[in-house]
């Protein structure tokens, strides 16, 4: 599938990453012998359609667990990694296969939400992302999802109700 440079709302030529370079960039991740530097996959996620990241995920089943593995391995360490996993876990198919590798991650990225509002602010999208799908029948919901909820996401919603932006969806 040959993905050719996009234009802009303001009209000015963007270059879209390729199922080539994304799948170049997962192939150099999955077969590291140790977690690699994400700055380069970052660049080429950013500018990935989610459906080209989708059809990597469906294509290359058996590398889900690796690439989502390498890039968890990454957060300790790599400020780019939150922001990949973040991105990667929007798909359905990496999402689940984090929440496989690593049962925890949600319960864990939400209670770093929730610890105050700075946090909030640098977490609050991986969870998201976690949570852009059904969660899968193996998978508990943790109860600080609740917290997540009522103290974040509830008071969201006030505000946009009332700015009259809820009730433009109808």
């Amino acid at each position: 599938m040959d993905w050719s440079p996009t234009t802009t709302n303001n009209e000015k030529q963007m270059k879209v990453t390729s199922y080539c370079e994304l799948e170049a960039q997962f192939s150099l991740i999955t077969a590291a012998c140790y977690p690699p530097i994400l700055a380069s996959t970052l660049e080429k996620l950013r500018s990935a359609p989610e459906k080209l990241i989708t059809q990597w995920a469906i294509v290359h089943k058996c590398c889900r667990a690796m690439l989502v593995q390498q890039i968890i391995s990454s957060l300790e360490y790599d400020t780019d990694a939150l922001e990949v996993l973040t991105i990667c876990c929007r798909t359905k198919e990496l999402r689940d296969e984090a929440l496989s590798v690593n049962s925890t991650i949600l319960d864990k990225f939400l209670k770093l939400a929730i610890a105050s509002d700075r946090d909030y602010e640098k977490y609050s999208q991986i969870c998201f992302s976690l949570l852009s799908h059904d969660l899968p029948s193996t998978t508990l919901v943790p109860s600080s999802l609740a917290t997540f909820i009522i103290d974040h996401v509830v008071p969201h919603l006030y505000v946009l109700k009332c700015t009259g932006f809820i009730n433009s969806w109808r």
